[in-house]
């Protein structure tokens, strides 16, 4: 007679870990997106005023609280600035096409008294419109990598003191410009990258302490270079950000 041993019982595998989740699924409700931020009345008539001129306008929680609104026209033209001056709403624009603007158009932007943030594509820049531009006092945040500028226009835009970020994407600047940006003393953000900057000017730009995001892909600036200007923040124990 023989005996069998019988296979000891097993319980079915039980999946811990999909329990949890299960869990907190149940019990965490799920996040809710952000509401947009509502225009005030005054906001609301810029807004619907922007829009008539075939501007995309919307509220920008970032900008000051005294002017909000942020616009941006695929195309504007001297007339269309001479219609939105007046508003003091408008904290930012955006024209993505400025051939059709002249000197008259630039010596506008001053009047937009509120402006903090400009940003600028698709045409030129003379020097006198440069300084026709450096007239905007409350502006914080410039976008002209589109524009064009070279080594003596960019010395119009040397009174812009508050700016904090400068974008200068791809235009013909050299070294010859760093005397100017060293002028932008509160600077947080500078991007120089498709510029003809060098290793030695890319090191001068250290000089701004405030600094915290440098940009110089697609410049004349090496990798030698590049270690140079590490090792002086790490001496001065700064903690800046050079993209190469």
């Amino acid at each position: 007679m023989s005996i069998l041993a019988s296979e000891p019982r097993t319980e079915p595998a039980v999946n811990h870990f999909a329990i949890t989740l299960l869990a907190l699924s149940i019990s965490i409700p799920p996040v809710l997106a952000a509401e947009s931020p509502k225009p005030t009345p005054v906001e609301d008539k810029s807004i619907k005023m922007l829009q008539s001129l075939k501007g995309e306008a919307t509220i920008d929680p970032a900008l000051n609280e005294k002017a909000r609104v942020s616009v941006v026209f695929e195309s504007a033209a001297d007339d269309t600035l001479l219609r939105v001056y007046k508003d003091e709403s408008i904290g930012a624009l955006e024209i993505r096409d400025t051939k059709k603007l002249s000197e008259r158009g630039f010596s506008t932007f001053k009047a937009i008294k509120n402006l903090q943030k400009l940003i600028l594509a698709g045409g030129g820049m003379s020097y006198v419109e440069a300084t026709r531009l450096s007239e905007c006092k409350e502006l914080t945040t410039l976008y002209v990598g589109g524009m064009k500028l070279t080594d003596n226009n960019i010395i119009g835009l040397k009174a812009l003191t508050r700016l904090k970020t400068l974008d200068l994407l791809d235009a013909p600047v050299t070294d010859k410009s760093v005397d100017t940006i060293l002028k932008f003393t509160e600077l947080e953000e500078l991007n120089l990258s498709g510029t003809k900057v060098t290793d030695a000017a890319a090191k001068k730009l250290l000089a701004l302490k405030k600094l915290k995001i440098l940009q110089l892909n697609n410049t004349k600036v090496t990798r030698e270079g590049v270690d140079a200007m590490t090792d002086e923040l790490k001496k001065d124990k700064r903690d800046t950000i050079v993209r190469w």
